[in-house]
C-alpha cells in the first residue's frame, strides 16, 4: 500500500532517510573519541545510545523534503558557529538583558518557519524519541498548511513567498546553552502539558520553548519571547544554570497545567 506524504498529503512518500532535526544540530557536542552519538531520553526515561539523529523513511515526498532543506539552508547560515559568535559578541547584546543577544542578519520570517517545521516534524514523527511529543490537532493542521504553502522546494523562490506569512501565530523562546563537554539529549514532555500552552524540546545544541498560549510562558522568560517577526533573540545560558533551568521550566509548565481552566 502506498504511503502518502505527511506534508502535502498528495504525493507518494518515497523519500528515505528524512531527518526529523537537521544534521547541523548535532555539531561537535556529539563528537567523542568513539564517534558521534547522543543519549535519547524518551517518555519512560530509559536512556538509549544512538549514533545518528532520528530519521525515518517514507514520511515525505522528495519535493516536500526539499521544502525542509530550503529552511535548513538558511537556518544553518544564521546559526553557523553560533556559540563562538555569541561568545565573541558578534551578535549585539540586548540593552535590556545582558544574557540576551540578537541576530540582526537573520530573517525572522524564515527562522520562524524553520521553528514551525521542527515542531511539526517532532509531532508527526513515529521515532521513539518523540513518542510523547504531541501538539493540539488544530495547531498541527495550521503548521502543516503554513509550511506547505510558504516553504519552497527551491531556495531561490522562498523570498517571493514570505509575504504570505503575515502573522506570527505561535511564538517561541530560543535558548543557546554555553558550550560544554558531554552528550546532549532530547527531552520531550507529554501532551497533558503541551496541550495547555507550551511544548519544550531540547534539540541537542539548542532548546526551544514553543508557545501555543502566551499566558502559559514562564514569567522569567517572557522578555525573551520571539514574536511579531522581531529580530531573533538568543537566550544565552551559562552552563551552571542550564540543568536547573530545565527543572524550573518543567515545574512552571506543570504548575500552569495544574492551574489551567
Amino acid at each position: 500500500m502506498k504511503k502518502i506524504c505527511n506534508l502535502c498529503q498528495q504525493n507518494e512518500a518515497t523519500q528515505a532517510n528524512s531527518h526529523i532535526f537537521p544534521r547541523f544540530f548535532k555539531k561537535d557536542y556529539l563528537k567523542t573519541n568513539k564517534g558521534f552519538f547522543y543519549y535519547d531520553i524518551p517518555g519512560q526515561k530509559v536512556d538509549r545510545k544512538v549514533q545518528d539523529l532520528p530519521k525515518e523513511d517514507y514520511i515525505y515526498c522528495p519535493e516536500c523534503e526539499s521544502r525542509f532543506q530550503t529552511l535548513e539552508h538558511f537556518a544553518s547560515l544564521y546559526l553557523g558557529n553560533s556559540y563562538n559568535r555569541l561568545k565573541e559578541n558578534d551578535f549585539p547584546i540586548s540593552q535590556k538583558h545582558s544574557d540576551c543577544q540578537l541576530a540582526p542578519n537573520c530573517d525572522p520570517k524564515i527562522f520562524t518557519l524553520f521553528i514551525y517545521s521542527l515542531i511539526w516534524r517532532a509531532h508527526i514523527s513515529t521515532d521513539n524519541a518523540f513518542n510523547d511529543f504531541i501538539i493540539p490537532n488544530n495547531c498541527e493542521r495550521d503548521l502543516r498548511k503554513t509550511i506547505y504553502e510558504i516553504a519552497t522546494p527551491k531556495i531561490s523562490d522562498l523570498q517571493s513567498r514570505l509575504p504570505m506569512l503575515k502573522h506570527q501565530k505561535w511564538n517561541y523562546i530560543f535558548i543557546k546553552p554555553e558550550k560544554k563537554d558531554g552528550i546532549f539529549h532530547v527531552i520531550n514532555y507529554n501532551d497533558s502539558i503541551s496541550l495547555k500552552g507550551l511544548a519544550f524540546v531540547h534539540t541537542f545544541e539548542y532548546a526551544i520553548i514553543f508557545i501555543l498560549n502566551r499566558k502559559a510562558a514562564p514569567d522569567k522568560f517572557k522578555d525573551y519571547i520571539n514574536n511579531k517577526f522581531s529580530p531573533l533573540k538568543f537566550l544565552k545560558m551559562k552552563t551552571n544554570l542550564w540543568n536547573s533551568t530545565i527543572i524550573n521550566i518543567t515545574e512552571q509548565m506543570k504548575e500552569n497545567y495544574k492551574n489551567a481552566p
